[in-house]
């Protein structure tokens, strides 16, 4: 599989047209800015076979991954984090999914960049509050069921 290859054959055209110039290429990563946005994408194709693409806001300095701009965009939950890739058909269907939502929405994110930027800020905001509420629940229940088992019935109540 050769991630670069396909990135630039499938998407680097289209940011080219836009605006965008290659900034940085090595093998599994590649990414493109202009004076706005850095777009960065990813192949870990050495241990964890994840595909990824992130968007990095330059007045802020904020990088926001693939499954957050679609969720700040379109307000879906959305739990996709990245995707696994073994192999070429697979790889290339990501691909195309990943351009096809650039040419749908990378110019809604570049002219509202500000807006957009601070949106998956408290997307992100919320999310990691959610997170810790749900860590720290897990936690006390823990310490319940422990307390429970061994009959301490007195610092259950504390």
């Amino acid at each position: 599989m050769d991630f670069n290859k396909y990135i630039k054959e499938l998407i680097a055209l289209y940011l080219n047209l836009i605006g965008f110039n290659l900034k940085n290429e090595i093998n599994g990563v590649l990414s493109f800015e202009n004076e706005i946005l850095t777009i960065s994408f990813s192949y870990d194709f050495r241990v964890s076979f994840e595909a990824d693409m992130y968007i990095l806001f330059k007045s802020n300095e904020d990088t926001y991954a693939y499954s957050e701009m679609r969720e700040c965009l379109f307000d879906e939950k959305d739990d996709y984090i990245a995707t696994q890739i073994v192999d070429d058909i697979i790889l290339l269907q990501w691909v195309g999914e990943v351009k096809t939502f650039l040419q749908n929405n990378l110019s809604q994110i570049n002219d509202n960049s500000f807006e957009i930027s601070l949106k998956l800020e408290k997307l992100h905001a919320k999310k990691s509050k959610e997170y810790a509420i749900e860590r720290d629940y897990k936690l006390l229940n823990e310490k319940v069921e422990k307390f429970w088992q061994a009959k301490d019935y007195a610092k259950l109540v504390l």
